[in-house]
């Protein structure tokens, strides 16, 4: 009959602790990208919809110049326009969102001069 090493597979509480500590750390990076990552698609989905919405108030603006409301067309112009303005600012925001989840300097934490 053979021996068995009776402390060959022990291991302590303070290894356990120490080997659970290495795994999160190094696990740490991956996550962070992960959220990064996340936030980033969230940012573009946003932009997405936000052209989204651009091109039917284009296509809707057509479809009333092809239906000959002529009294309606100033106020309709008008009201497109204001569409058309809060549109592109609500763009250009999104666009600096995601410049700025795409900026390196967001990586090291140093801010852009």
């Amino acid at each position: 009959m053979e021996t068995v090493n009776p402390g060959r597979f022990r291991y302590s509480i303070r290894s356990l602790l120490f080997g659970t500590a290495l795994l999160a750390v190094l696990l740490t990076p991956v996550a962070w990208v992960a959220r990064e990552r996340q936030a980033m698609l969230r940012a573009q989905e946003a932009m997405l919809l936000a052209r989204e919405v651009a091109l039917r108030s284009v296509v809707r603006e057509e479809e009333r110049r092809r239906a000959g409301s002529s009294s309606n067309a100033a106020s309709s112009l008008e009201q497109l326009k204001r569409e058309n303005a809060s549109l592109k600012e609500e763009v250009e925001s999104l666009r600096r969102e995601v410049q700025q989840l795409r900026s390196p300097s967001r990586l090291t934490g140093r801010s852009n001069p």
